[in-house]
């Protein structure tokens, strides 16, 4: 009996059983909650298209010396976009000054020789006596001609601003 008392007296003690201990506790932050205005915005991949879209066909062709406007700027009709370099038509405009100049001096010239034929025609020994002297106006039609080619070169120059 000695033997069964000493179990039932060691069955009744204090003692806890070994087993796992518990976690110690998780830290936590704490915030004071306050009322206002939330933004709230998220970014997408993507490619913005326009509703309007004009493409821009200059009339005269060359260099462009000239930008007037930025990339997505608002621009509005008749407004100055680009310049082109005008030297090539600056100088068709000169040539065809110049070739009126020389047309305008023949024709003073084809003018002066008949006056004189003319005059020359009078006398027997002139050449071309008995069949007289006939000048046609192609003097002044070459100068209108000429005239006619200065306007369409000084129109180019005036399409490169």
């Amino acid at each position: 009996m000695s033997v069964v008392l000493s179990l039932s007296l060691a069955s009744c003690g204090d003692s806890k059983p070994a087993g796992p201990q518990a976690p110690p506790p998780t830290p936590v932050d704490v915030y004071t909650v306050a009322t206002g205005n939330a933004t709230y915005f998220d970014s997408y991949p993507g490619t913005a298209t326009p509703l309007n879209q004009v493409d821009i066909k200059p009339q005269v062709s060359g260099n462009i010396v000239g930008i007037y406007f930025k990339d997505g700027q608002q621009v509005r009709k008749g407004q100055k976009l680009y310049e082109i370099d005008q030297q090539q038509y600056q100088a068709a405009v000169e040539q065809a000054k110049a070739n009126l100049n020389v047309s305008r001096a023949n024709l003073a010239k084809a003018q002066q020789d008949a006056d004189r034929y003319s005059k020359l025609a009078r006398y027997p020994i002139a050449p071309g006596s008995g069949t007289g002297f006939f000048v046609p106006d192609w003097g002044k039609l070459f100068v209108s001609a000429r005239r006619q080619g200065e306007q369409p070169a000084e129109i180019l120059v005036y399409e490169t601003k």
